[in-house]
Order: C-alpha cells, then sequence, then structure tokens
C-alpha cells in the first residue's frame, strides 16, 4: 500500500472572512474547518497529514510547511498526495476514498473531485512540484489544475464541496454538515422527534434507541449510551452519559454521567463531575468538581461543590455545600445514607458522617459523626402578645 499524504491549503490571512474566531477559521458544528478537514480524511484513511499555511494557523497532529519549501517536500514525497482547501471542510470520507479508488485505477497524473477543474483532487507529487511556481495555496492548486492527464469525479454527496468563505456560506455549510451527522445517527438507530434547534458535532456518539428532543445541542467529546432521553433545550460538552439515563433542559460541560440517573430541569453539571448511576438531581441544581453516589437525591435548589458523596444521601431544598473562603477551595465528604436537611449549609472543610442527619436550617462546621443528628441554629424564642391583634403592623 503507497503512503497517502493530504495536503490542507489554508487561506492567506487577508483572505480570512471570519475575524472573530481563531486564526480567522470559521467552524462547522464547533469544529476549526481546518481539524474537521483533516479529521474527515483520517476517517478516509489518510494517517499523514500537512499544513500549508501562514505562522499564525496551526494544525493539531499535522506537519507545517511554509510556501517556499513545498516544491522540495513534494519532490520527496513518497506515493500520493490529496490537495485539499481548508474551506471544503464538508467533504465525506465516502468521497475522499472513491477518489483515492479511481486515482489508483485509472493511473492518471491527478482525479479532480467535481465537474471539470475543481478545488480538490489527488495528484502525482513529483509532476506536481515540477510545475509549482510559487508554492502557495493558490498557486498548489493552480499548478494542479495545469497537469494534463487528469480526469474527474463527482462527489457521493451533494453539498460536499461547497465553499465556506462567508457567514452565508458557513450557515449553509453547519445545516449541510448536520444533515449528514443525522443522517448516520439515524441508520445507526438513533431517534428524533424534530430537529429543530438540534445541532450535533462530528464526532459526538449516540448508541441505539437514545432519543434527541428539539433544542438539544451536542458540542465536542460527548458520548451517549443506548434508551436515553436527552433535551428538550440540553447541551452538552466534553460528557459521557451511560444508559437509560434523561437529561432535560440542562448543561453538562467535561463530566461522567452513569446510567439511569435523572437530571433536570434546569441544572448545570460543572466540570470534573462524576454523577453515578441511579442518581436524581432536580430542577435549579448545581454540582461541580463533585462526586455524586449511587441512587443519592439532590432535588432542587441545591449547590454541591467540591464535594465526594456517597451513595443514597438526600438533600433537602436549599443546601448548600460552602466550598469556598475566599481564598481557597476545600472539600466536604458526605457518607452513605446521610440526610441533609432544607437550607443546611456545609461549610467546608467538613464530613458528615455515614447515616448522619442535619436539621433543616443548620450552618454545619464541625466533622459530623456517624448515625449522628446535627443541629446548628438558635434556640427558637416567643413573645406572647407582641403582636397582639395586628397593633404592630397597623398604620398610625
Amino acid at each position: 500500500m503507497k503512503q497517502t499524504t493530504v495536503i490542507i491549503t489554508a487561506p492567506k490571512r487577508e483572505h480570512r472572512v471570519f475575524p472573530g474566531r481563531p486564526n480567522g477559521q470559521a467552524e462547522v458544528l464547533f469544529e476549526p474547518i481546518a481539524e474537521r478537514a483533516a479529521a474527515l480524511c483520517r476517517e478516509a484513511g489518510i494517517g499523514r497529514t500537512a499544513l500549508l499555511a501562514e505562522e499564525d494557523l496551526e494544525l493539531p497532529g499535522a506537519e507545517k510547511l511554509s510556501a517556499e519549501a513545498l516544491s522540495n517536500w513534494l519532490r520527496m514525497l513518497p506515493g500520493e498526495v490529496f490537495i485539499l482547501p481548508t474551506e471544503l471542510a464538508l467533504i465525506q470520507p465516502e468521497t475522499v476514498r472513491r477518489s483515492l479508488e479511481l486515482y489508483r485505477q485509472e493511473k492518471k497524473a491527478c482525479v479532480w473531485i467535481g465537474e471539470g477543474p475543481g478545488p480538490a483532487c489527488w495528484a502525482d507529487p513529483v509532476r506536481l512540484a515540477a510545475d509549482l511556481e510559487t508554492g502557495s495555496p493558490a498557486e498548489l492548486e493552480q499548478a494542479a489544475q495545469r497537469m494534463e492527464g487528469g480526469i474527474s469525479m463527482s462527489p457521493v454527496h451533494p453539498g460536499e464541496l461547497s465553499w465556506i468563505d462567508s457567514p452565508s456560506a458557513l450557515l449553509f455549510a453547519n445545516e449541510t454538515a448536520k444533515g449528514f451527522k443525522i443522517a448516520r445517527l439515524l441508520e445507526k438507530g438513533v431517534l428524533f422527534l424534530g430537529l429543530d434547534g438540534v445541532f450535533i458535532s462530528r464526532d459526538a456518539e449516540i448508541e441505539a434507541g437514545t432519543t434527541i428532543l428539539p433544542g438539544t445541542i451536542l458540542k465536542r467529546g460527548v458520548r451517549i449510551g443506548a434508551n436515553c432521553v436527552i433535551g428538550p433545550n440540553t447541551l452538552l460538552e466534553q460528557t459521557e452519559v451511560g444508559n437509560s439515563s434523561r437529561i432535560n433542559a440542562s448543561q453538562s460541560y467535561q463530566s461522567w454521567i452513569g446510567n439511569g440517573v435523572s437530571i433536570g430541569p434546569f441544572c448545570h453539571i460543572r466540570p470534573n463531575s462524576r454523577i453515578l448511576d441511579g442518581v436524581h438531581i432536580g430542577d435549579f441544581v448545581e454540582v461541580k468538581n463533585s462526586v455524586v453516589g449511587e441512587e443519592t437525591h439532590i432535588s432542587h435548589l441545591t449547590y454541591v461543590g467540591d464535594s465526594d458523596v456517597g451513595k443514597g444521601v438526600n438533600f433537602g431544598c436549599g443546601c448548600v455545600t460552602v466550598n469556598y473562603n475566599g481564598q481557597e477551595k476545600n472539600r466536604c465528604r458526605i457518607g452513605d445514607h446521610a440526610f441533609i436537611g432544607c437550607n443546611t449549609n456545609l461549610v467546608a472543610p467538613v464530613t458528615i458522617g455515614d447515616y448522619g442527619y442535619t436539621a433543616a436550617g443548620s450552618t454545619i462546621t464541625d466533622d459530623l459523626p456517624e448515625g449522628s443528628m446535627g443541629i446548628a441554629r438558635a434556640r427558637q424564642v416567643n413573645k406572647p402578645g407582641w403582636n397582639e391583634g395586628g397593633r404592630r403592623l397597623k398604620k398610625k
């Protein structure tokens, strides 16, 4: 098998039309277009990637090429070269593979993807180097166009050769890429109630039987197991979700969520959280940098930060782990089957033992031994007759 290399050609700085993005790159479904183009080629089986670009643009895992060195580099390159402009970040692996097969089968100088001379092609690197003048991305493509004895082929999918060079083109590109992704997920057995507001990154993995509801945004690094319900109005990023879990109108970042978990609505799972099997996290709950043990319930209006929570714990409404003292973060440790009463403040660092109870309205500053009740609130004092007949509330 011959070695194959893809050269990703990036536009010059003055030709970039997305100045608010890193290095002027657009993102298609949350992925910079240079990274996306290279990743799609890797899916097609091309392991070696080179980036022909100015100094301010980088591509992880790719060799960086200068325009001056390109011609000599091509002459030393064994095998085949695939020229792909960054702006063609919608090209699909099936088209890349088919063009390579055609190139090898026909033994032509080059194969254009498109009707006639087009923007992406396979070519003989030695012949390309001999015809190359300056080595810029534009000159590289022009040199390939000048090569004789080439043939062309059509892309496998409509729209995949769309050029991403304007905000309107980017809008079209996102919708097109969304269609490609949804089609693959449908083939896999993922269910959709509708596609309004649904956007799913290229690398998101979803198992069969899971339902994606409207308004769901799955950014990069998402893994979702089977038979889940995600949405409506949910955003996940760098998050893994187990089987049979439900996440409703909530957000999660850089976290792990187990099997049979129920989250939402209006929850925020912040980075470095681990939500174990069977946990219920209800409305208006925030979890950050914490482990929440199996079958624990955090039902509403609670903050759990920098904490290690055991299994079978129950949090009442309005509880707070007070993890920040103004200078440093400290952790709370809550044992198995503890009961945290409503409006409890746990002032870290503090440990609640297994089966420990806190009385509602307590501010706990000392460790609570196993099986104990912690009461940390002022005694109620009644003043008989203080407002008899409502006299203190009457207007004067």
